[in-house]
């Protein structure tokens, strides 16, 4: 069985970035300079000429090192994202992948659609009984569940329906929305003193 083609793209990142800091740590030693140096003979058109073949080099080092990285993040989301027909369900768990430096997990906005939940929860007669759920918020108040303007708490709602044997109402009224997924790792890197943005 092949390789995901992000663990492909990984390998190839890590060997990009490891040509290019190891280039970049010539540079920044001046071992870079003997090396000219020896090679050079003292002439020294030969000399500038070998400079600027390694400074060119570095900096598609660079280039290619960045490119591959920005590959590897779209790759990483769209492995943790659904397709357009797949949805997580009420019990769903983020997709988390690890590959290398890098980790990624899905973003799922989870919610009800209100006026589904709304309707169900009247004909089930269970709709004064959803007005009065409350929660803690995290800074220990006591919030309504349920607001007028259809803020409902997903987790409370979802564990009530759960108890009251509602998976009818629950699978019907659930819904909920990807976010593009945020990849940790590795920075893009500037060339010596530009500005980068990512």
């Amino acid at each position: 069985m092949s390789k995901p083609l992000y663990e492909e793209l990984v390998a190839a990142f890590d060997r990009a970035d490891a040509d290019y800091k190891a280039l970049q740590e010539s540079f920044e030693s001046g071992k870079i300079m003997l090396d000219i140096i020896e090679q050079s003979s003292g002439q020294s058109a030969l000399a500038l000429q070998l400079w600027n073949s390694q400074w060119e080099k570095l900096k598609e080092l660079l280039e290619e090192r960045n490119s591959i990285l920005r590959t590897v993040k779209d790759s990483l989301r769209q492995s943790v994202q659904l397709g357009p027909t797949q949805v997580r369900g009420p019990d769903g768990h983020a997709t988390v992948i690890k590959a290398g430096n890098f980790t990624v997990s899905s973003v799922t906005r989870r919610n009800f659609d209100p006026t589904t939940l709304m309707k169900l929860c009247a004909e089930n007669d269970l709709f004064k009984e959803l007005g009065s759920l409350t929660y803690t918020n995290k800074d220990g108040e006591v919030m309504k569940s349920v607001e007028p303007s259809f803020s409902i708490h997903y987790e409370s709602v979802m564990s009530w329906l759960k108890s009251t044997n509602k998976q009818d109402i629950l699978s019907k009224s659930y819904h909920e929305v990807e976010s593009t997924p945020a990849v940790k790792g590795p920075k893009t890197l500037a060339f010596l003193g530009e500005q980068k943005d990512g």
